[in-house]
């Protein structure tokens, strides 16, 4: 997909993030210029802030610190900010 800038009229291609929630039918998608795991970190983050929630464990159960399996600092400081 590319994106088109109005002004400019410069382009650039892009990479879409599509997230759903199976129940609620809620949507979310946001555009990366590149596929790069740091790229898809933050399009999750962002996904998680604009459904606001998180991560857990299922209704009943405590819930746990969320966890990574990549803990680089380049992909918790996307996490975090």
């Amino acid at each position: 997909m590319w994106l088109t800038d109005p002004i400019s009229r410069n382009r650039t291609r892009v990479s879409m993030f599509v997230a759903s929630l199976p129940y609620s039918g809620v949507v979310f998608a946001y555009g990366c210029v590149d596929e790069k795991q740091l790229a898809w970190h933050d399009a999750h983050r962002r996904a998680f802030e604009h459904s606001n929630i998180l991560p857990g464990p299922p209704r009943g159960q405590a819930r746990s610190d969320v966890t990574y399996s990549c803990s680089s600092p380049a992909v918790l400081k996307a996490l975090v900010t």
